[in-house]
């Protein structure tokens, strides 16, 4: 069991350092949202996708190991690592400590960047069609037909090719 554990832990370590790498990102979107300074975020979003699919394959990774891990310890296999670090011999089970915290930890900061991020990105997109509208005073762009009643999405060109 010992060398399953020393594994989940590994696997748990390669995990956390992507999840750094996602905060990273989340932390530099911000700043730039924050500065106010308009930044394509294309190049920032596609390694994001890459680091987030690996961190989801990665995870599948770990939990069928966690579950091994349960099973062999005659706990449920849906039990949480929480349930599991108190079996485990020290110093290890220290180290199991320091990590279950910091990995709750990292995830509320990437949630929390992300949700702000998605905010002021969704609060500038509508000062941005405010301020387009009053500018061109354009009418609204309706699509599809008549005949199935599609409602306008903005007054703004702009936002609606972004729709």
């Amino acid at each position: 069991m010992q060398s399953k554990i020393n594994e989940l832990y590994e696997k748990l370590i390669s995990e956390y350092e992507l999840l750094e790498k996602i905060l990273k990102i989340e932390e530099e979107k911000n700043g730039y949202l924050v500065q106010g300074k308009l930044k394509d975020f294309t190049e920032m979003n596609e390694n994001l996708e890459k680091l987030v699919n690996n961190s989801s394959k990665m995870e599948l990774e770990r939990i069928k190991l966690t579950e091994e891990i349960m099973t062999t310890n005659k706990l449920n296999k849906d039990s949480n690592l929480g349930e599991l670090i108190p079996l485990i011999p020290q110093p290890l089970r220290e180290k199991f400590e320091k990590l279950y915290d910091d990995f709750k930890n990292i995830l509320m900061a990437i949630k929390l960047y992300s949700n702000t991020n998605s905010e002021m990105l969704r609060n500038t997109l509508d000062i941005l069609d405010i301020t387009l509208s009053h500018l061109t005073e354009d009418h609204e762009i309706e699509y599809g037909d008549y005949e199935n009643n599609v409602k306008p999405l903005s007054k703004s060109v702009l936002l609606n090719k972004l729709a």
